[in-house]
């Protein structure tokens, strides 16, 4: 996996920078303003991978200043778990003895001038660290490409500084003398030349910038989706073939050559040498994937059942196709984990589309990564920020000629986002909030205008788990997380004032559902518009069941949650299944059990010490969203019966 890049003279990047890309998690969003940087650390990851025997993009200012002085380099740093790599392999022995120079980096070992980009490193290795990464288990190592005296070679951005690489190099006695860069470069030759190869041989980089030939990308036997689909055309026929049919073809035309050869006096069909001649499977499969792929190109179905080729595609219906592509091959290819790990490099998926198509792209791209293929996007648009349940955005900024990059995880974005305002005294992010809740409200406008779609806006990212899982059965409905019961308001009154005067042209549903909070507050929400509406979750202590009441209703006790809303019986087996790692839900499940409840609110008769027990699991970190993909797990197609509530509204 890659984990950050270092990278120096290349596009806009001129100084020593480090990008932060991924802490474990598949897919990361760089988003900023134009001009930031964003698509240049894809096109410096496609160069290392793909591109590195090509002229280098070098940066204006070090041209300027001198390319000696500081030369292009381009350094992914990679994490690789020490099992897959063959420990008896020149490679192993290769990343076993430079995994120091990484997990022990350490700014005393380092010119000062490297402080900064030192500093900036340590921190993001601390979160590899909390995310259970360690030297035990995984290699952690950088290995680059830069441009030296008009040379491309390998190399390790500025790590070959550390005492860890220096000892390797010349031993103990590197501080007592100057440093032979000849043997230097030797070692960082031998040693990165394996590695590289390692490298490129493990991981398929696949980049699809915003401008490409979408008829090249999408041939089925091309590298792309080759790639995606984790088996080539070529094992396909070679696993049909038998070695003895090439080899029965071989001695069918030698026979036949000799015969003509018989029929000439003076002339003879030279044969240089065996080798030349011979026929082989790879002959014979690249004729068969030239014949049979050649003449065929994607095809979209419209709607009239007429397909249109690729090329004749609008601008937004080539980009749609290509996410499409991607998902498809990815989710039927059935990939072994011991397949390549694919990088798919994403330049702005949403270009050339309709608002209301940014959405499903996001969240097909969203769907790609989560079987293990390591996505990365760069995207002006915003709306992915409260719909995503896992991973990062990578947020550029531009402050006193220095670039900021600034790592947001997107289970808890809002909070991520308080912390760097906070950080930097406000100045930074820069209206990233309303972008955000702009580019979902209009994503969300757009759609229930031209389509039936049906959206549900909640609170948190376990409400929307939830959420999936109760309506996974309706391919037409969306489900956006905001951060609370303040955004949810919020997001209604932009929806309100949007639609206000548009109501006859909805064709979709907007649901909008909080929770009854503890110091509740009335919410006077309208009902003119009859296509949205807003309720929250309540507890009905004597029904023993919930209901969905008005935000304006003075029915606000007891306070509840979606986690007193669920099945009885999933929920208790679902806190079971919590024991080993929990003590304290022996002491939940022990209190007596109310019979005839329908909510899990009131699966059990709790004493005041065993309600905050259980608000105390609950409030434990990310303990909400992993009980709420456990009990999903369970319930599988049982749903709460409130839920058909919302079902109702949508069908109707």
């Amino acid at each position: 996996m890659i984990v950050g890049l270092i990278v120096r003279s290349f596009k806009i990047y001129s100084a020593w920078t480090f990008v932060p890309i991924s802490c474990g998690d598949y897919f990361t969003a760089f988003i900023g303003d134009n001009g930031v940087g964003k698509s240049s650390v894809l096109e410096a990851l496609d160069f290392y991978f793909n591109k590195h025997i090509q002229q280098w993009n070098y940066n204006h200012t070090s041209i300027k200043g001198g390319l000696h002085k500081s030369p292009p380099e381009i350094c992914p740093i990679f994490i690789f778990k020490k099992k897959d790599i063959n420990h008896r392999s020149k490679v192993y022995e290769y990343l076993k003895n430079i995994n120091d120079i990484l997990w022990g980096l350490g700014k005393s070992e380092y010119n000062p001038t490297y402080s900064k980009i030192i500093g900036q490193i340590e921190s993001h290795f601390e979160r590899l660290s909390i995310q259970g990464f360690n030297k035990e288990d995984y290699f952690l190592f950088a290995s680059g490409v830069r441009k030296y005296k008009g040379q491309t070679e390998f190399s390790m951005a500025f790590f070959n500084n550390s005492k860890a690489w220096r000892t390797l190099c010349f031993g103990d006695e590197y501080e007592s003398g100057e440093i032979d860069e000849e043997i230097e470069r030797g070692y960082m030759r031998d040693y990165q030349t394996e590695i590289v190869s390692y490298v490129r041989e493990n991981i398929d980089y696949i980049y699809i910038p915003s401008e490409l030939d979408y008829q090249q990308y999408t041939k089925i036997e091309g590298a792309t989706i080759q790639s995606l689909m984790g088996t080539s055309v070529d094992d396909i026929i070679r696993s049909i073939i038998d070695d003895s049919v090439v080899k029965n073809i071989n001695s069918g035309l030698d026979r036949f050559l000799k015969g003509v050869e018989e029929n000439l006096d003076k002339y003879q069909y030279k044969k240089p040498s065996v080798y030349q001649t011979r026929f082989n499977l790879s002959h014979l499969s690249s004729k068969i994937i030239e014949t049979y792929f050649d003449s065929k190109v994607l095809n979209l179905k419209s709607s009239s059942s007429q397909l249109i080729p690729i090329y004749e595609c609008s601008s937004g219906e080539k980009r749609r196709a290509i996410i499409d592509l991607a998902e498809a091959f990815i989710l039927k290819a059935r990939r072994s984990s011991k397949d390549k790990l694919v990088v798919l490099s994403i330049d702005e998926p949403e270009v050339s589309l309709h608002m209301s198509a940014c959405f499903d792209q996001f969240a097909k791209i969203e769907e790609i990564s989560k079987n293990d293929i390591q996505t990365i996007v760069s995207t002006h648009w915003y709306g992915f920020l409260p719909s995503a349940s896992k991973g990062n955005a990578i947020y550029i900024a531009e402050s006193e000629g220095s670039k900021w990059f600034n790592f947001i995880n997107l289970t808890r974005y809002r909070e991520d986002i308080k912390e760097l305002k906070a950080k930097t005294n406000g100045m930074l992010p820069v209206n990233i909030e309303l972008k955000t809740i702009n580019d979902t409200v209009q994503s969300v406008i757009s759609t229930i205008v031209y389509s039936n779609v049906c959206w549900i806006i909640c609170e948190g990212a376990s409400d929307r788990i939830y959420f999936n899982s109760f309506f996974n059965n309706m391919k037409n409905v969306r489900v956006v997380s905001v951060g609370g019961s303040r955004y949810v308001k919020q997001f209604y009154e932009y929806l309100y004032l949007a639609l206000d005067d548009e109501r006859s042209s909805i064709n979709g549903r907007v649901f909008l559902i909080v929770d009854t909070d503890k110091q509740f507050e009335k919410y006077q929400a309208k009902t003119s518009i009859k296509q949205i509406s807003f309720k929250r979750l309540q507890n009905c202590t004597q029904e023993k069941c919930i209901k969905l009441e008005s935000t304006s209703s003075s029915n606000n006790t007891p306070a509840t949650t979606i986690e007193d809303s669920l099945e009885p019986k999933f929920f208790i087996e679902t806190l079971k299944s919590f024991l080993n790692d929990n003590p304290e839900v022996e002491d939940i499940l022990s209190a007596p059990k109310i019979e005839h409840a329908q909510s899990s609110g009131f699966a059990f008769d709790l004493r005041i010490t065993e309600r905050d027990l259980l608000d105390k699991f609950f409030d434990s970190p990310r303990k909400k969203c992993e009980f709420a993909k456990r009990y999903c797990g369970l319930s599988k197609d049982s749903v709460p019966s409130w839920v058909e509530e919302i079902r109702m509204f949508f069908n109707s």
